[in-house]
């Protein structure tokens, strides 16, 4: 398998997680149950976009750019969602 056929596959990955995660977030219940996909989709789409520029790139300054940002994003984005259901909880007084 070229390296080429590794991104667009790489790629097609991230483009059907965050597909994945927006159906969720269009389906969900709740504010809370919508938070879930949020943070889902923040790895899910980052990490494999990531991959594919290390692929393409490799270790050069954009390659580890990326998963600089794709780690960033897999840290933040969970935190991100619970904290923001933490502040949905206080308000809502649940």
């Amino acid at each position: 398998m070229t390296a080429s056929a590794v991104e667009w596959l790489l790629l097609a990955v991230a483009v059907l997680a965050e597909l994945g995660c927006v159906l969720g977030v269009v389906l969900a219940r709740d504010t809370l149950d919508r938070l879930h996909f949020t943070a889902a989709g923040s790895v899910a789409g980052a990490l494999p976009v990531a991959l594919a520029v290390l692929v393409r790139e490799s270790f050069t300054q954009p390659g580890v750019n990326a998963l600089v940002i794709a780690a960033a994003l897999a840290v933040l984005g969970p935190l991100l969602a619970i904290e923001t259901a933490r502040a949905i909880r206080r308000q809502s007084g649940r």
